[in-house]
């Protein structure tokens, strides 16, 4: 079990790179027809560009496992247990198995 959520991960970052490193390059690809260059004109700032987005794509999809993690933490620990709010004489009462939120004055 482990070993396939290895190779999801692995494929989930694989799949991450070559999107942002595509987004990347062709942004500048399209930011040179724009400005009516040639398409590879100064090679650099497409390495540049998609380097950046490969970087930049890893950093969202790392961003997104942290905070699924910290989901499921605040959901097994807070929100699954009964919880009633007050709040200005109202109070909302959360039911984890229906997933309803109930209103109460």
């Amino acid at each position: 079990q482990r070993r396939v959520h290895g190779d999801v991960e692995s494929a989930k970052m694989m799949f991450s790179t070559l999107v942002g490193a595509a987004l990347g390059f062709s942004l500048k690809v399209q930011s040179n027809l724009l400005r009516r260059k040639r398409v590879m004109h100064e090679p650099w700032e497409h390495v540049v560009c998609l380097v950046g987005g490969a970087v930049f794509a890893n950093f969202l999809a790392n961003k997104n496992d942290e905070l699924e993690k910290e989901v499921k933490f605040l959901r097994e620990n807070f929100v699954f247990n009964r919880k009633v709010l007050h709040c200005n004489h109202v109070s909302f009462e959360y039911d984890p198995l229906t997933d309803q939120i109930e209103l109460r004055r």
